[in-house]
């Protein structure tokens, strides 16, 4: 968000007439007040605000669109482009019926943004025009078919003047990473060239139905961490204290990024539940907090910031 005191989130539309994005404010006893609100194309799932928080951009998994609009500050939108992809070209796999854009995700030079369409095996790709927030077609990522990219994240070895920017995108239904040298062209287009691919589980074979779901960069940018789904490989402590009973455990996989863009396998860490779709790191990184769906839980672990190694759970809420 633009770090306004304000919350923003996306409806998608399942229980409404229409999916919209809003604009929310915090009271003083907690409680949220609508303040804005505008209809959207259905079903978004991820917004990413770019052009200096001038204009949001949301990726719609249901809407098989992409949209942007305007942004206020006082919190306000206003429409200004569409893109559908009703009759794109989609994957061979059950999931991939039509294109399911799942992620928007701006660069870090602040000029392009990127959106992962599952159901197209593509990453597509857009110029933002500074003055108007107008978004250009450019050559999207051609991922493997039936590899199905879900999210990514955007990493420098370091923030200084001259070093490499790299894309790594996770592909739900393929179940790897896959990491892609970026350059920036004199033209002022952006490419991307196959740097690596690799698994989520190691030297392992990825367990039957397995789906990995989110890709994150570690705040002190040395680790990369992934979540996967529905492949419970551990069990952990029951968040219910009056219950004894083990629950079984979805993971959360550990890389280290190098400088030239290769991952390598740190290791397994439990996520504490059934389906991790989102976690998060506290601010100097040594806890991490994870949302399992199904299992309706949140655990927080310990960290290691030093090895980058998940440890013993610091709390869990659940219900």
């Amino acid at each position: 968000s633009p770090g306004d005191g304000k919350i923003y989130c996306v409806d998608e539309g399942f229980a409404t007439p229409n999916a919209s994005i809003n604009t929310l404010t915090k009271n003083a006893d907690g409680s949220l007040t609508r303040i804005a609100s505008i209809d959207t194309i259905q079903g978004p799932v991820a917004t990413q605000f770019y052009n200096k928080n001038t204009a949001v951009a949301l990726a719609h998994y249901g809407g098989s669109a992409i949209s942007t609009f305007k942004f206020a500050p006082n919190g306000t939108f206003s429409r200004l482009q569409n893109f559908t992809f009703y009759d794109a070209p989609t994957g061979p796999r059950p999931e991939q019926e039509a294109s399911h854009v799942h992620e928007a995700l701006i660069d870090p030079t602040g000029k392009f943004l990127i959106f992962p369409d599952l159901g197209s095996d593509l990453v597509r790709v857009y110029a933002i025009n500074p003055d108007t927030g107008l978004l250009t077609v450019q050559e999207p990522i051609h991922s493997p078919t039936a590899y199905g990219p879900r999210h990514a994240a955007f990493w420098r070895p370091s923030n200084t003047r001259g070093a490499p920017t790299y894309l790594f995108v996770i592909h739900e239904l393929g179940n790897k990473v896959i990491s892609y040298s970026v350059t920036y062209p004199a033209n002022g287009t952006i490419t991307f060239a196959k740097v690596q691919e690799i698994g989520l589980y190691g030297n392992q074979t990825d367990p039957v139905g397995t789906r990995a779901a989110e890709i994150t960069v570690s705040p002190d940018n040395r680790f990369i961490v992934a979540s996967n789904r529905n492949a419970t490989i551990f069990n952990v402590t029951n968040p219910d204290p009056s219950n004894s009973t083990a629950v079984p455990s979805d993971s959360l996989t550990t890389f280290k990024p190098s400088a030239d863009g290769k991952l390598t396998f740190q290791g397994l860490s439990p996520s504490g539940g059934s389906f991790p779709r989102h976690f998060r790191f506290n601010k100097d990184g040594s806890m991490i907090a994870v949302g399992n769906q199904n299992s309706q839980t949140v655990f927080v672990f310990q960290r290691n910031v030093r090895s980058g190694k998940i440890g013993e759970k610091v709390a869990s809420a659940f219900g």
